[in-house]
């Protein structure tokens, strides 16, 4: 397979790992920083930088994760609808028609409506 098409299919998680890898690298750089420093005042500049960007950096990784896995659950949900709207359009055989002419349980014709209530009730 071309590796073209697979990084448009993948677009959403490959970022997303690649935005999670970088963040996790700021947080370590600027733990790194920190550690190095004993005044406070000379650690503020490297918690801002990198631990505000790596969480940041983290946190957008993990959106476009989950905008990929969404997207594909869109995709299901859409050739379930799909599949569902063919066999509404499709006229129904000789075989699936037959249960709706069956008798209501007194013996007399019921309407479709309640065929199937009968027949859900009976199972």
């Amino acid at each position: 397979m071309d590796l073209k098409v697979i990084i448009r299919g993948l677009w959403d998680r490959l970022g997303g790992w690649a935005l999670i890898g970088l963040g996790g690298l700021a947080l370590l750089f600027g733990w790194l920083g920190v550690s190095d420093t004993p005044l406070t005042s000379e650690q503020i500049p490297f918690v801002v930088s990198g631990g505000l960007f790596g969480i940041a950096l983290i946190g957008t990784g993990a959106t476009l994760l989950i905008s990929g896995d969404l997207r594909d659950e869109w995709r299901k949900l859409d050739d379930i609808e799909q599949a569902i709207l063919q066999l509404a359009a499709r006229p129904p055989s000789n075989d699936e028609a037959a249960p709706d002419a069956a008798p209501a349980a007194d013996g007399t014709e019921a309407p479709a409506g309640r065929r199937r209530r009968e027949r859900l009730h009976a199972k």
